[in-house]
């Protein structure tokens, strides 16, 4: 025996298929149309490479240097210092003041070396020995007498921890290093 469908059945079962198609299309248009999360940026490195980031570093502690030889109004010492640095920066530079001496002349940055094992993994900070030639840079009183320590050395060491802030290398810490790292 044969079943044949009516043709009442026949045609319920078409529009009950084409509205189930057509809900289909719909939802799958809905869902394109509907806002997708923006993609999270991937963050960049500030520096390609770690030699990229001693050479930033060196590049800011020679301006630092530079600056402070030529004392101007457009450098200041919160241009390149932050934290100990600068707190030190003023303490030194108010007891100048008191005593009534000032340098003058010109310090070279000899050499300027990365400390092995201090770069943070995200070129966050680094620390440094650096050589400063101190030859040509005098301490000088009010009355224009040169007041230079006999016994102070041309060539002296300094430990100089550095960080990143923003963009670029801050000077946070200078320290007393072993001045036969100069020793030439």
């Amino acid at each position: 025996m044969t079943m044949m469908t009516s043709p009442a059945k026949t045609t319920l079962r078409l529009r009950t298929a084409a509205a189930l198609t057509c809900a289909g299309i719909t939802l799958a248009m809905l869902a394109g149309c509907s806002p997708q999360p923006e993609p999270s940026p991937t963050e960049t490195p500030l520096f390609a490479s770690e030699e990229e980031a001693f050479a930033a570093a060196e590049e800011t502690y020679r301006e630092y240097i530079a600056a402070s030889d030529v004392p101007s109004d457009e450098a200041k010492p919160a241009d390149f210092l932050i934290g100990h640095a600068l707190e030190s920066h003023i303490d030194a530079k108010r007891a100048l003041d008191v005593a009534g001496i000032h340098f003058e002349g010109v310090t070279q940055v000899v050499s300027f070396s990365p400390l092995p094992d201090t770069v943070r993994s995200d070129m966050g900070g680094l620390a440094a020995t650096v050589c400063l030639d101190l030859s040509k840079a005098r301490t000088v009183n009010d009355d224009g007498q040169d007041v230079t320590p006999a016994d102070r050395p041309d060539r002296v060491g300094m430990r100089v921890e550095m960080e990143v802030v923003g963009q670029s290398f801050m000077i946070a810490n200078e320290l007393d290093a072993d001045n036969a790292t100069c020793e030439s």
